[in-house]
């Protein structure tokens, strides 16, 4: 299978979404819309659109003229029944694609938090807990759009995933993260650290090693299910 990564930033990279392509034989192909790269063709029938986060907003097309080609895309890849994947900003663009609304959320959710996987998440997703600590990094959010089944709630922000016709998939947190990442976003976007309820310090971001293994095995069995519920 051929995974057609769209990327915004350097830093919100596939993670350990990679490690997984790589161990199960599939090949990623990156477009780097920030440097330039442009958007083929979304892949074939039996291929997966990832669109991964950024730190820009999904109405800045002024600023960022990619991004009106990239909903395009993403909407074709929806229209045509192709697994298509987002996280954190690739998932509001998911949304947007799909009528819902993108807008400020209540709170700005950054650090380690846990969320809340629904039922349908637990039957779609074998042995997914119902509780999981992932990483949060947003100030926006989405509504769940019409025909979409909830996946994951949390305190902060009422709608954390969704999926909508089995095939598409969007997650607001960060299962991919590895250390290094992590420590790039709170070096990046340091700036963002001002203390709120949900919102925690550089250290006790960098302090919370628990829950990378755990991530990062949820996520490739989450990936597995996935492709398994579109092809297999």
């Amino acid at each position: 299978m051929k995974i057609i990564c769209l990327m915004h930033a350097d830093i919100e990279q596939p993670g350990t979404i990679s490690e997984w392509a790589r161990e199960r034989g599939h090949r990623m192909e990156t477009v780097h819309l920030h440097r330039g790269d442009r958007i083929g063709g979304t892949g074939g029938e039996r291929d997966m659109l990832l669109v991964m986060g950024g730190p820009m907003n999904i109405d800045e097309d002024d600023r960022y003229p990619w991004l009106a080609p990239e909903k395009e895309a993403i909407s074709g890849a929806v229209a045509s029944g192709r697994l298509v994947v987002g996280i954190c900003l690739g998932a509001q663009l998911v949304a947007d694609v799909l009528g819902s609304e993108v807008s400020v959320n209540r709170y700005r959710e950054i650090g380690w938090f846990p969320v809340d996987f629904t039922d349908e998440a637990t039957r779609m997703f074998p042995g997914l807990p119902r509780r999981n600590v992932v990483f949060h990094w947003h100030g926006d959010s989405f509504s769940l759009p019409a025909g979409a089944g909830l996946l994951a709630s949390s305190e902060g922000t009422p709608c954390q995933a969704f999926h909508h016709g089995g095939h598409v998939f969007a997650f607001q947190f960060h299962m991919e993260v590895s250390r290094d990442m992590v420590a790039s976003f709170t070096s990046t976007f340091g700036n963002d650290l001002h203390p709120d309820r949900f919102v925690q310090d550089r250290e006790r971001i960098l302090s919370e090693e628990e829950h990378y293994s755990r991530n990062r095995e949820l996520i490739f069995s989450m990936m597995d299910a996935m492709v398994r519920m579109n092809w297999e």
